[in-house]
């Protein structure tokens, strides 16, 4: 953050620091123009531009003045602006003002004449440029979310092997498992087709509802204890609490905690717990997912890609919005997430 704030200030005092001498060089020529006779060195020839920008910037003090305003002004918009409300904001304003005045009163020892002018226009220039900034700021987001967005997009086509072949496939193969009378085989093959409808239509949407999205969740469980069926040394306890609330979340978000639970906590040898809480505290999403680490066979593998990309995605699509806490210990790995949704 210090390596940010002090390369934002080294930036915004060359902008600053370009913009007057510009102002100043080009005021300069039209003033010599009217009043020739007070632009004339000591020997007669007439004071040049850059007699002009060199006086102006090494032989007065109006440049290290600049610094240190730029500098106030950098401070108030990283640390105060950026983390608190607008009345400490304000405040802070205000003391960007006074200071820059008391260090030019110090250093000059000279007064400022009549105080309200000069304070109306600092004043209204650290505000001025903690708006702007932050308008900047707020449409990079804007463009960084509809650039993302069509990666995601993009990808999710590579991902897409035909799905309409694949879903024809499905349904053939539900209709064989019905006329064999494999009723539970037919109940999985239409889960599983519409887990992969899901999986194919709505990460093509920004947003779904979060009901949808704890239907896939459900199925995804149905399946799992279809996979393999649960024994006495295995247990699953899952609970739902997100019923009537029209609210809307991005789609495939939960999933890859509960997926990386099944994936590491199963055991066929020793006790295995899984744990799943999802409530809702009025708008606010909370998850919890917690799972013991199997013991007694083969690590699992993993590249723990999709953890990164769901982490990428909260930060992406929901900042400062979000509280995601994983941890673990030498039996048990817990994911802690609370999301404000829309």
């Amino acid at each position: 953050m210090v390596k940010t704030t002090f390369k934002q200030w080294l930036l915004h005092f060359f902008i600053v620091w370009a913009a007057v001498n510009v102002y100043d060089s080009f005021d300069f020529l039209l003033q010599r123009t009217s009043f020739q006779h007070t632009f004339i060195n000591t020997d007669g020839s007439p004071i040049t531009v850059l007699q002009r920008l060199v006086e102006h910037n090494f032989y007065k003090t109006d440049m290290l003045y600049l610094l240190v305003f730029t500098f106030l002004v950098e401070l108030n918009y990283q640390y105060i602006f950026k983390r608190y409300r607008w009345i400490v904001f304000a405040v802070g304003s205000v003391f960007t003002v006074m200071l820059t005045i008391w260090f030019f009163i110090v250093t000059s020892h000279k007064g400022v004449g009549n105080p309200v002018e000069p304070v109306m226009i600092l004043l209204g220039y650290t505000v001025g440029y903690a708006l702007f900034c932050e308008f900047l700021d707020h449409r990079l987001h804007l463009l960084n979310v509809r650039l993302k967005s069509s990666e995601n997009e993009l990808q999710v086509l590579k991902q897409q092997l035909n799905p309409h072949f694949l879903f024809n496939t499905l349904n053939y193969l539900y209709g064989t498992a019905l006329q064999e009378n494999a009723s539970r085989t037919a109940e999985g093959i239409e889960i599983m087709s519409g887990m992969m409808r899901y999986t194919v239509v709505g990460m093509q949407e920004t947003v779904v509802p979060l009901a949808e999205e704890i239907q896939f969740i459900e199925q995804y469980l149905y399946l799992q204890q279809v996979r393999m069926p649960l024994n006495e040394a295995q247990n699953v306890d899952v609970a739902f609490e997100v019923a009537g609330q029209s609210l809307f979340i991005a789609p495939m978000l939960l999933i890859p905690f509960i997926e990386n639970a099944f994936k590491y906590g199963k055991s066929t040898e020793n006790l295995a717990e899984i744990k799943i809480r999802i409530g809702l505290v009025g708008t606010e999403l909370k998850m919890t997912v917690s799972n013991t680490i199997a013991t007694g066979q083969n690590s699992v593998k993993g590249t723990n890609s999709g953890l990164e990309l769901t982490r990428r995605r909260l930060a992406l699509l929901y900042p400062a919005k979000h509280k995601l806490d994983i941890s673990s210990d030498e039996k048990t790995y817990r994911v802690t997430m609370s999301l404000k949704l829309k």
